[in-house]
């Protein structure tokens, strides 16, 4: 597994724009015949606020793309 931060960035979601969001890549492999890529996209006030995850795994042919975006959130005073 190797995680990667690529820094801040602004996300633009269903409810508008996120600014300074870290962009955290997650990596695995195995021996080349399957492979999964996670991406997070964290707000640090609020938490992740887009998801995304490409999967593939070439000996059973399988090809599996994932993406989730939050949608709405309030924070307590």
């Amino acid at each position: 597994v190797e995680y990667e931060v690529f820094g801040r960035e602004i996300i633009n979601l269903p409810l508008g724009a996120i600014s300074n969001a870290f962009n955290i890549r997650e990596s695995h492999s195995c021996e080349g015949e399957a492979g999964l890529v996670n991406n997070y996209y964290i707000e640090p006030y609020v938490g992740i606020v887009k998801y995304n995850s490409d999967y593939l795994n070439i000996h059973y042919s399988i090809k599996r793309k994932i993406e989730w975006n939050l949608k709405s959130y309030s924070i307590s005073q």
